[in-house]
This record gives C-alpha cells, structure tokens and sequence, in this order.
C-alpha cells in the first residue's frame, strides 16, 4: 500500500484516502481513480494498457444506478446519480495481495508509471527523436526493496 502511494503520488489520478487518526485499514483494495481529462487515458484505456503488459486490474465497484436488476426494480438511472456514476466509471483496482511478491508490486508500479506517463504532452528532445530508444520506466531505488523483506503499513 504505502510503496503504491508513495510510486503514484506524482501522477496524474487520485490515490486513496489517507486513514483516518485512530483507525485501522482492512488494506484490501487498492484503488486509482483515473480521470480521462486529468491523465490523458481513460479509466477503460488504463484498464486495456495494463492488460497488454500483463498486469490485471478489477473494477470495484460499478455504480448501483448502472445494474440493471436496479434499474428496473426501481427505475434508477446513472444520470440519477452522477457523483456514483463518476467514481464507478473512472474508478480501478490494482493487485494487492499478501501473496505479491516484491518483483510482483515493481512489476506493477512500473507498468502503471509507463501507461500514465506515455499519456503525457512530451517535448521533443534527443532521446525522444525518432529511431532513439527511451529506456524503460524505472523504479526509483528508494521505492524498491530488497529481498523477501516487505514493508508493512502497520
């Protein structure tokens, strides 16, 4: 949890909420909400980017307006609801498990820096200049830990 935030907190989304004083966190879910307007992608786009570098993603959780069985049970409509509708449809789940490994977490955060920031205006310099190679988003050391050592958040 705390190396995802610390990795995103200069990119373009919205990270979770800090805790609130005097409670604990389940840390099951850990979620981005991306803002087409704010990253440059969409919520769907990021979603499709991570899956081509083989980095699954959930969506947790759709709007209730949206589900049909709602809909027509009580004739709810996303328009009806606009702040769920927004969150339920920019909103994306990362993997975080106890069973990721740290090579596992590097995969992901480097997977998401390089989506995000291949979204981004770029000016044109000499490593960015046709027929050069960028190298590849890279974690910063400080961001990656070493062996089976985690970092817990407690």
């Amino acid at each position: 949890w705390l190396r995802y935030n610390e990795a995103f907190a200069d990119l373009p989304v919205k990270l979770p909420a800090p805790f609130e004083a005097d409670t604990r966190h389940a840390l099951r879910v850990y979620t981005l909400v991306i803002e087409k307007s704010r990253a440059g992608i969409s919520r769907d786009e990021f979603i499709a980017a991570l899956h081509r570098r083989r980095i699954g993603t959930g969506v947790h959780y759709r709007a209730i307006p949206v589900h049909s069985v709602y809909q027509r049970l009580f004739g709810w409509q996303p328009t009806d609801f606009p702040k769920a509708n927004s969150i339920g449809a920019t909103t994306v789940s990362l993997p975080l498990s106890a069973k990721l490994t740290d090579e596992d977490v590097n995969d992901v955060i480097v997977a998401v820096r390089e989506v995000l920031n291949s979204t981004k205006p770029r000016r044109v310099s000499r490593s960015s200049r046709p027929g050069s190679k960028s190298p590849p988003a890279r974690i910063p050391q400080q961001l990656q830990t070493g062996g089976s050592k985690s970092r817990s958040p407690w």
